[in-house]
């Protein structure tokens, strides 16, 4: 018997007593369905909130990038970006500091990271995010 609370056991009580097997004479019939829904409702709700989850990381692949550490912009907006050696492209990090990479400027790191944004334009660079410090010449 699955338990839901006060409601099965008196709902069990109620089957003992009047050994009748309508349930819908109980006064707690529907005090029962409502728990029983909810308890459905919330097991569902909460298996979709982890399947979401787990799809989303699955879905993220990483990219090896070698290259130069820059801070570039103009003061307060300035960001930490890594410029590719092999495209000359730009990608900004947006946890530097979580991998102390702003403390490694002009040097030449490779990195594992996740693309979080595409290039919008001049300026705007694609963002990524890092995952892991594979190597870095200091």
């Amino acid at each position: 018997m699955l338990y839901f609370g006060n409601a099965t056991l008196v709902a069990s009580i109620y089957f003992k007593t009047t050994k009748s097997p309508n349930l819908k004479l109980c006064y707690n019939y529907t005090k029962l369905k409502g728990l029983i829904m909810k308890k459905l409702l919330s097991l569902l709700l909460a298996g979709t909130a982890l399947f979401a989850m787990t799809a989303k990381q699955q879905n993220t692949p990483t990219v090896t990038i070698n290259g130069k550490i820059g801070v570039y912009g103009n003061e307060p907006h300035t960001f930490v970006a890594i410029k590719n050696s092999n495209s000359n492209t730009l990608y900004r990090i947006e946890n530097a500091k979580g991998y102390n990479l702003d403390k490694l400027q002009n040097k030449t790191v490779t990195i594992k990271a996740i693309k979080i944004k595409d290039k919008v334009g001049p300026g705007f660079p694609a963002v990524i995010k890092v995952v892991e410090l594979v190597n870095s010449n200091k």
